[in-house]
């Protein structure tokens, strides 16, 4: 989008979200002028959730690039992809005439925002090393599944009855760093019905597999005592997964 005239264009359009562009480029304007009301700073990576669909907005001299993705695709994630195609071609539309739209976008643009796609064939061999993880972790982990950054869960191993864990634990990848480790972690307070929480902790654990687009999601009980083999556990898991998806 030009931020001055408010027109946009389109570079690229998979066909899964229908929007009426005049509608998306309304919306984009409004939330620009009441987020530097109250002083968000220029260049920063800006976020909203429509149904269950997010809009990410990066500012970068006169032009706004926006992306509106599914809502659990990862934000971080979503910048690194965007910066693929801005930093080639940001002086490029910065001449451009957005009142009289090009013929025709650059030829790459759909390559440049291409990412991993999850090889569904190597899904034997995953089930493999992760049910020897789940066995080896026997009555630690109760959440066990895969998600891509940018598209949704892979697979789920193992779900308690609670849907919301594994509904929350998408929201909280959306929002993380997608190169870093993440550990959120809670002492259970002990009770007269459950004597047993005495020293455990419950642990919610996020992990990216390698270099790839892919992370591996855990919610665990555990005492500090098994804290370090289940994480000892998980690295090697994740070097059993990060060598199956990056074979040639």
């Amino acid at each position: 989008m030009e931020e001055k005239s408010g027109l946009g264009i389109t570079l690229f359009d998979d066909g899964t979200i229908p929007m009426n562009d005049i509608l998306l480029t309304s919306f984009v304007r409004a939330m620009m002028s009441f987020t530097k009301e109250f002083g968000d700073p220029k260049g920063a990576l800006r976020e909203a959730e429509i149904g269950r669909y997010q809009l990410s907005i990066l500012e970068k001299d006169d032009l706004i690039y926006v992306a509106l993705q599914d809502t659990y695709d990862n934000e971080p994630f979503t910048r690194k992809i965007l910066d693929r195609v801005i930093s080639k071609y940001h002086e490029l539309f910065r001449r451009w005439d957005f009142s009289e739209p090009p013929r025709h976008n650059p030829d790459d643009i759909a390559e440049l925002l291409q990412t991993m796609t999850f090889p569904e064939e190597k899904m034997s061999e995953i089930d493999v090393v992760v049910n020897e993880f789940l066995h080896r972790t026997n009555g630690f982990v109760d959440t066990f599944f895969m998600a891509d950054y940018d598209g949704g869960i892979i697979k789920i191993w193992k779900q308690e009855a609670d849907d919301n864990i594994v509904t929350t634990m998408m929201e909280l990848l959306s929002e993380i760093p997608f190169e870093r480790y993440w550990i959120g972690e809670t002492k259970l307070r002990r009770s007269k019905d459950r004597p047993y929480w005495e020293g455990i902790y419950e642990g919610w654990l996020i992990w990216r597999v390698g270099i790839t687009d892919f992370c591996i999601l855990i919610r665990a009980f555990y005492s500090q005592n098994d804290k370090k083999k289940l994480v000892d556990d998980l690295e090697v898991l994740e070097d059993q997964l990060s060598s199956i998806l990056t074979q040639v």
